[in-house]
């Protein structure tokens, strides 16, 4: 019995333990009374409630002797949800075919085991993901760095508000563990985490393709929860493509200043902040000076919209000593230095020593 989007099958004695509300399968023999009703050809029913019935082609699964749900059904493969309800650390399972019932098996509960649904059905290769339009995302149409798209699973545990084994939800939900989703090993934004409102046991995780990514056809796609990494038997992919790269940010990139040797007289000088790229708006940059005392500086210049560039005006104070004194601007991240000498003023000789 395996998760049915990764089929994950845990380690030899210790199968992986499945969440409540997972679409998971069994597999075995003589499972249905002879008759199918495959996926997706063949769809199950509701009952006069809106749960999703419990008996298909003459089989009935039942978990700790409770009947539950079933998707579909084929003589070595029933597809089933584990209920929403469910608690504790294990749960007993039994099949019954006319009659007839399986041994009971003993199977390993746990609060999370996700599994991202592929384009194979066998839990590797592709992953479906679908465009913002609900388009496939495919090799010739690609994810886009930058890019909201939909990833579709089962196995992320509880939700809130609940939803009951067997039904859809009839609102938006969210689980109670929040997933997280790595795209070619690069943190991607998650914006939503529940059930999908079409369909029982589904899970539907919203995310952003990061802009940084790789391009190709197969890059690598893991979601997590509680600390469980999703289809451990083999890597699954997203199509990404050449996208239009983003923009660098805009930073300041250099400090200058018209004279570098300054008398401390009271006099003004000039300095000019420089940007890596024209502001697309009014920009202000961020200005300090070492020693205010001996030269202040405004606490910041404006570059306008469209420049590179603006000027501001620093001021020395009167100095008995030789200073040096460091003028800083910032902004964008980045931080850029000028160093300005600040020389007392030359002494004058008294009006005698002139001759008048």
């Amino acid at each position: 019995m395996v998760n049915a989007a990764s089929y994950a099958p845990g380690s030899p004695g210790a199968p992986a333990p499945l969440a409540p509300g997972t679409i998971a399968e069994i597999f075995g023999i003589n499972l249905t009374d002879g008759t199918t009703c495959p996926s997706p050809s063949c769809n199950p029913s509701f009952d006069n409630i809106g749960r999703l019935r419990t008996t298909l082609s003459g089989a009935q699964v039942t978990i700790n002797g409770t009947p539950i749900p079933m998707f579909f059904a084929m003589p070595g493969l029933l597809g089933i949800e584990i209920p929403t309800e469910l608690t504790g650390t294990s749960a007993t399972i039994q099949v019954t075919v006319n009659g007839q019932s399986s041994s009971q098996q003993t199977i390993s509960i746990g609060p999370t085991l996700p599994g991202i649904f592929t384009l194979n059905q066998a839990g590797t290769g592709d992953a479906v993901v679908q465009h913002g339009d609900f388009t496939l995302v495919t090799s010739s149409s690609p994810a886009q760095p930058g890019e909201p798209v939909i990833m579709y699973a089962t196995g992320l545990g509880q939700v809130t508000p609940s939803v009951s084994t067997g039904a859809v939800p009839s609102g938006s939900t969210s689980a109670v563990i929040k997933p997280t989703v790595t795209i070619d090993g690069i943190p991607a934004e998650v914006q939503y985490f529940g059930l999908t409102g079409c369909c029982v046991g589904l899970n539907q995780i919203n995310v952003v393709v990061p802009t940084n990514v790789h391009t190709g056809t197969n890059v690598p796609v893991v979601v997590s929860a509680g600390g469980v990494q999703s289809n451990p038997r083999g890597s699954v992919t997203i199509a990404i493509g050449a996208g239009t790269p983003a923009p660098a940010p805009v930073t300041v990139s250099s400090l200058n200043l018209n004279q570098t040797v300054v008398t401390g007289d009271g006099s003004s000088y000039q300095g000019t902040v420089v940007l890596s790229a024209a502001a697309s708006s009014a920009t202000t940059v961020a200005l300090s000076s070492s020693n205010p005392a001996v030269v202040s500086v405004p606490a910041s210049v404006t570059v306008p919209g469209g420049s590179t560039s603006a000027t501001f005006m620093l001021t020395t104070a009167m100095v008995s000593a030789s200073t040096n004194v460091t003028i800083t601007a910032s902004f964008g991240g980045a931080t850029q230095t000028a160093t300005l000498a600040v020389t007392p003023p030359v002494s004058q000789p008294p009006s005698y020593y002139c001759g008048y």
